[in-house]
């Protein structure tokens, strides 16, 4: 445990020095929606909604972002959006199986991502997939699931599938990011056991680690079993676990700063990696305007794009885009107004 110790102090402070170093010049936010169907860029410089892509499907997950690419998950399959080529228009729509959702996404590099694909009622051949896709040529390969795959994230060289079975028990499906030559050309190398149940956003940390939020089991009715999970990579094998996090956790965020950001229904929460504790804990909240996000976004100076949506209730305001001051502070620069739907924001390079 001293390793993981040590790395989130050194990560800490070379992070802060990032921060001071960083500018947002160029930089935007990019927001999906699924009412209406629709991609709002939000400079992080003037912090308004300078451009509006029209989807072809709604967006039904979270959005993942490399340079000037998005790749936004929607009903049946991913809309591919270059900003270098345009910020009116996607660029490139991608179909899997007709009836289903892409979820969660992972941009490898230049020309390959990774999504999550479920479908409500699951024809033959499967029900539950992961697609790799070559939003370059357009070309697609998949696996079918036992499980359902939540979200996705890249690192080490593999693909860390979160996968929740019978009785929301969870672990991690290892796939090598090499196509084999036969079939089936996507290889499952390595399964992580995870001890939190219903297990759901993941990300990366500048450590190195990977971070896996749970938050307990759905059929307890209660979803108050919060947990992190710390999980090496290189090893794989889970490292250790921060409990007490509470309700109905969103995607975690590591942020420059080296805390783990987690959205919530309880609002912001924070974790120390370094030492493994909670430091905004449920009881804690950041909710800022008193609403709580579903997702945060983070820009180069390492200040938070919040969204709050008002899907379930029509008759609600417009949803919003809360833009936060880095931690500690978390103080409201301002609310850009948005549509009621939105699920999923990323960084990207406007051109």
């Amino acid at each position: 445990m001293k390793r993981l110790v040590s790395l989130g102090l050194l990560a800490l402070a070379a992070c802060s020095d990032a921060l001071e170093q960083d500018t947002t010049a160029g930089q935007a936010i990019a927001v999906a929606e699924s009412r209406p169907a629709r991609l709002s860029l939000v400079s992080a410089e003037s912090f308004e909604i300078t451009n509006t892509i029209t989807l072809p499907n709604p967006a039904s997950g979270f959005v993942s972002g490399l340079g000037s690419v998005l790749i936004v998950p929607a009903s049946s399959g991913v809309a591919v959006i270059d900003l270098s080529h345009s910020v009116t228009t996607v660029t490139r729509g991608i179909q899997f199986v007709l009836g289903g959702f892409s979820r969660g996404t992972a941009i490898q590099n230049d020309s390959i991502a990774w999504v999550t694909f479920e479908m409500p009622f699951p024809p033959l051949p499967y029900g539950y997939a992961v697609w790799r896709v070559n939003y370059q040529s357009g070309d697609t390969t998949s696996i079918g699931f036992a499980g359902n795959p939540k979200a996705v994230a890249i690192a080490a060289g593999h693909v860390f599938v979160v996968t929740v079975g019978a009785g929301d028990v969870s672990w991690l499906t290892v796939i090598d990011t090499v196509l084999a030559a036969g079939p089936p050309r996507i290889s499952v190398v390595d399964s992580i056991p995870l001890t939190g149940l219903h297990a759901g956003g993941i990300t990366r940390g500048g450590d190195g680690y990977l971070y896996v939020v749970s938050s307990g089991a759905l059929t307890s009715g209660g979803m108050t079993e919060g947990r992190l999970a710390v999980v090496d990579p290189v090893a794989r094998r889970e490292l250790a676990i921060v409990n007490g996090l509470g309700n109905s956790l969103g995607p975690p965020v590591y942020h420059p700063s080296g805390r783990i950001l987690i959205p919530s229904v309880n609002g912001i929460l924070e974790v120390n990696p370094g030492t493994r504790s909670v430091t905004i804990g449920p009881s804690k909240g950041v909710k800022p305007a008193s609403e709580y996000s579903n997702v945060i976004a983070l820009d180069q100076r390492g200040r938070l794009y919040t969204l709050v949506d008002h899907c379930a209730d029509p008759t609600q305001p417009p949803g919003a885009v809360q833009v936060l001051d880095p931690p500690p502070g978390y103080g409201l620069s301002t609310s850009i107004p948005i549509g009621s739907c939105p699920t999923g924001a990323a960084a990207a390079v406007m051109p």
